[in-house]
């Protein structure tokens, strides 16, 4: 038997064939998925985290930039949820993304070479 998932978001007016993302396994980015998404959908509240990996949403609820040749970037964030944000592509507020930004980016820091003399 074949799963229909329906996107998570309370109201999405999906279609039954709409591309849908599935839920990150990686739990700092599930943990922020859970944040942004918990005003919009009254269905995660008290999920327990392999329940959450059963969820989907819908590629509409992400900004253009989230994707790179057509695949979803692992760290992108649903952002759009109004049809106004959806329509425009852009999220209401223009901070967003560093109201959400949780996970830690030291991995990106340079770290000076210790020379032995």
């Amino acid at each position: 038997m074949i799963r229909i998932r329906k996107c998570v978001v309370d109201g999405c007016k999906s279609d039954v064939g709409s591309k849908t993302s599935r839920w990150p396994h990686d739990p700092r980015v599930s943990d922020v998925w859970l944040d942004t998404l918990k005003p919009y959908c009254s269905g995660l509240m008290g999920l327990p985290r392999y329940r959450l990996r059963e969820k989907v949403v819908c590629l509409k609820h992400f900004e253009p930039k989230s994707f790179t040749r057509g695949r979803r970037h692992y760290m992108a964030v649903p952002s759009l949820f109004t049809a106004e944000e959806i329509s425009s592509g852009k999220p209401k507020y223009e901070n967003f993304h560093s109201m959400h930004a949780k996970w830690d980016h030291d991995y990106a820091k340079k770290i000076p070479l210790r020379c032995s003399k």
